[in-house]
């Protein structure tokens, strides 16, 4: 199974060195036939390409995908920053713009967690030409009531007020990374509007949802205002909700990923062959 990493020079950040890392992966070699459909796979605030669920999910996955780090995360270059959710909507424009122009491949599914569900979903809707074959969303854990975040303040104030910002001590790919977190950023994250969703979101685009029960990240609770944005009756396409019982935010937990993976990919299956169920909540063959 043919895997290739590939740098993508990011031409809009300050850095004019600036690339986004990334893996294609090409389940049956590549193929002749053009252009050809691809899922992106987005990963989540100090998150990267391979962690949670996405590399096996790439490697079970019926059709080629690219998932990459954002900038300022793990092997990408460009600064992290808490805020800039419409930084990661852009890499993900410059992603699929060379991804078509260097291969001829069609977005034709989104999956994105948390942070990355946010921008993907986003970029699904800002009409570009690379976003007009996108057939499927797939929403893992994404936060809807972006003002909650407002609640992270309290645990840097001391920070805050002694150095102007907080540090976030997290561990990425196996190694130690401090993140900066600076109020106006966390405002900037807060104050994201998410009603393009009903404003713009593409109408046959099929979405589904999944959501661990047991997130203290983002309430589960989001999940169903996600249902309700997505399942406007005037939408041909569809929405379906998935809850993972007992999960966190980041699918901790003996299996927990699997269920996410088996759930994206029966629901793909689902999709292609018009039989989704009638009522939008997932209870794939996996689960009977």
């Amino acid at each position: 199974m043919p895997s290739t990493k590939i740098s993508i020079l990011q031409k809009r950040d300050p850095d004019p060195n600036c690339a986004l890392v990334g893996i294609l992966e090409q389940p049956n070699g590549a193929g002749a036939a053009t252009p050809k459909p691809l899922a992106l796979i987005l990963h989540g605030a100090m998150g990267h390409k391979d962690y949670l669920f996405q590399r096996k999910l790439a490697l079970r996955l019926p059709m080629d995908s690219f998932r990459f780090d954002f900038r300022g995360n793990h092997e990408s270059g460009g600064a992290w920053t808490v805020g800039g959710i419409d930084r990661d909507v852009d890499d993900i424009q410059v992603v699929a713009e060379y991804l078509k122009q260097t291969y001829d491949y069609n977005v034709v599914v989104v999956i994105g967690h948390s942070r990355g569900s946010i921008a993907g979903c986003k970029w699904v809707c800002c009409g570009s030409k690379e976003t007009l074959t996108v057939q499927k969303f797939v929403n893992v854990s994404g936060r809807y009531l972006m003002g909650k975040f407002r609640g992270i303040m309290h645990r840097y104030e001391d920070e805050f007020r002694e150095k102007g910002y907080g540090e976030w001590h997290v561990r990425v790919a196996g190694k130690p990374v401090i993140g900066k977190i600076y109020p106006k950023d966390v405002e900037s994250f807060a104050s994201w509007d998410i009603s393009y969703i009903a404003s713009s979101f593409p109408d046959p685009v099929n979405v589904l949802t999944v959501q661990g029960m047991a997130d203290a990240i983002v309430p589960p609770h989001d999940a169903i205002l996600y249902a309700q944005a997505f399942g406007n009756p005037k939408r041909s396409g569809r929405h379906t909700l998935h809850y993972v019982e007992g999960a966190d935010h980041n699918y901790s937990g003996p299996g927990h990923h699997e269920d996410v993976i088996v759930t994206i990919v029966e629901w793909l299956q689902s999709c292609e062959e018009g039989s989704q169920p009638v009522t939008y909540l997932w209870h794939g063959k996996s689960h009977l």
